[in-house]
């Protein structure tokens, strides 16, 4: 089994928000849930949530899926103690 794409982490997050699961409940096309967690967490620690809220605002689709991947960002950008500070304002 070797790493697995950013696709196929945004896809298994997308999943889990959708489906209302918990990462551990991931279907195994996504990897393992530890594996997806990690790079979730990288990305927080990078600032790729807040690059991707920001980009929201001006994309194409609705308040409610909007809204899902700002609460995808807030679930997985938790490390330890940190939650990510997402400036980025949806409308």
């Amino acid at each position: 089994a070797g790493a697995i794409g950013n696709k196929t982490v945004l896809d298994a997050l997308l999943w889990a928000a959708r489906n209302r699961k918990n990462l551990t409940q991931l279907p195994s096309r996504y990897g393992t849930a530890e594996a997806v967690r990690k790079r979730a967490e990288r990305w927080a620690l990078a600032g790729v949530w807040d690059r991707v809220l920001h980009a929201l605002d001006s994309a194409d689709i609705s308040l409610v899926q909007k809204e899902a991947v700002r609460k995808i960002a807030r679930t997985h950008a938790r490390r330890g103690d940190r939650i990510l500070k997402i400036r980025a304002p949806l409308t």
